[in-house]
């Protein structure tokens, strides 16, 4: 303080906008937020007055990867609302990734804790309206659980499904498949040759895949016993199903296009 022989050296503080900047009674002046505010000093009648400017501080982006495996069989891929905490919603669809998991790439904020509902079928799941969360690389969730570590499934392959309907068929038929017992999923199929249709199907090298088909509305699922789906079930590099026979790692004996 100036003079330093001066007699009243009680000196008080004030902040013209504390929504931006406080003053402690020792002067020392802390951020809000972005913005602008007057910091004025008083003592023995008299006053200064300082502007001090805010600026926001751009906090880093990361990348969150979040999995999600539905509870039941969906008939295409569940949608996700997330946001960081406090943070705006968006919205995306999830992609398949591998024994019956989907999951999507999002960018947050750095340290920002995530949150997430998911859209299965029309139905929502939402823990129960309080969002599933985590703060890691990583945001699995299953059966109402949640992990930060991504699930393990294996190296992934593609497994080529050929169908040769019975019947002819009014247009491409649709395949359904479950990978090691997972929740089924759907894919359509492209005429080959030959009366043949194809689709390839991601799945763990040596995984099980139960096949049906649904030709003109009906399904061809090889039967059901005691309320399960038989289904066609075969491994490898290709599945050929025809005539109600499965036969794994063949393929058409026609032409197919590659």
């Amino acid at each position: 303080m100036s003079p330093s022989n001066a007699t009243d050296r009680a000196v008080s503080w004030r902040s013209s906008n504390t929504s931006v900047a406080t003053v402690a009674a020792d002067g020392t002046v802390k951020a809000v937020r972005a913005g602008t505010a007057k910091i004025t000093a008083t003592a023995g009648g008299r006053s200064a007055s300082v502007t001090v400017t805010v600026t926001a501080v751009s906090v880093p982006q990361v990348e969150r990867t979040v999995y999600y495996k539905p509870s039941k069989s969906v008939s295409s891929a569940p949608g996700m609302w997330y946001r960081p905490v406090g943070g705006a919603t968006k919205y995306v669809v999830l992609s398949a990734s591998c024994d019956g998991w989907y999951s999507a790439k999002v960018s947050v904020s750095q340290g920002a804790v995530l949150e997430a509902s998911f859209n299965v079928d029309g139905v929502i799941d939402n823990n129960g309206l309080k969002l599933y969360s985590g703060s890691g690389a990583v945001l699995a969730v299953s059966g109402g659980k949640v992990s930060s570590s991504a699930p393990s499934c294996g190296t992934l392959s593609s497994t080529m499904v050929y169908y040769k309907p019975s019947v002819v068929s009014l247009q491409a038929p649709r395949l359904w498949y479950q990978v090691n017992g997972g929740a089924a999923r759907s894919a359509s199929m492209s005429l080959e040759c030959g009366g043949w249709y194809s689709a390839s199907v991601q799945a763990p090298s040596s995984a099980k895949i139960k096949t049906a088909f649904e030709v003109n509305g009906v399904m061809d699922n090889n039967g059901v016993v005691n309320g399960v789906t038989v289904g066609y079930v075969g491994s490898g590099d290709s599945i050929a199903v025809s005539n109600g026979n499965v036969i794994s790692d063949v393929t058409p004996g026609c032409k197919v296009a590659k």
